[in-house]
């Protein structure tokens, strides 16, 4: 759906890019309870969380959230994206919330991600 666009700042906006990448430890986010106190996620968990964030960020508009949950877990979450941009460089991005929420408590947090030249959505890191 979102192609990103190159330019002659693309390349600088790349190894940017990849510098973030690597500062992220994994190529799949760490899921929010992972970072904060709530619900402890299973595997099943985290592929569900990855996979509705994808969903989320491909495809629902702007205030429409993907939703999932596991019955073995008894964990659920959502993810509502908020806000979509394209940078100067032509990347889309788009700022969305997740939230989680099991027998462990609760827990929301804010994120962007944008798209990289392989059309792979990946999270910025908080600061």
């Amino acid at each position: 759906m979102y192609g990103a666009r190159r330019s002659t700042t693309g390349p600088i906006l790349a190894l940017a890019m990849s510098v973030v990448v690597a500062a992220c430890v994994a190529t799949a986010p760490t899921p929010p309870s992972d970072r904060q106190a709530g619900p402890q996620l299973t595997a099943e968990d985290r592929s569900l969380v990855e996979a509705t964030r994808r969903r989320a960020l491909e495809s629902k508009l702007s205030g429409k959230a993907a939703t999932w949950s596991n019955r073995a877990s008894g964990n659920a979450g959502r993810v509502k994206p908020l806000r979509t941009y394209r940078t100067t460089s032509g990347y889309y991005c788009r700022v969305y919330r997740a939230s989680v929420s099991g027998a462990g408590g609760s827990n929301v947090r804010t994120v962007t991600a944008c798209r990289d030249d392989s059309g792979v959505w990946q999270d910025l890191p908080e600061s």
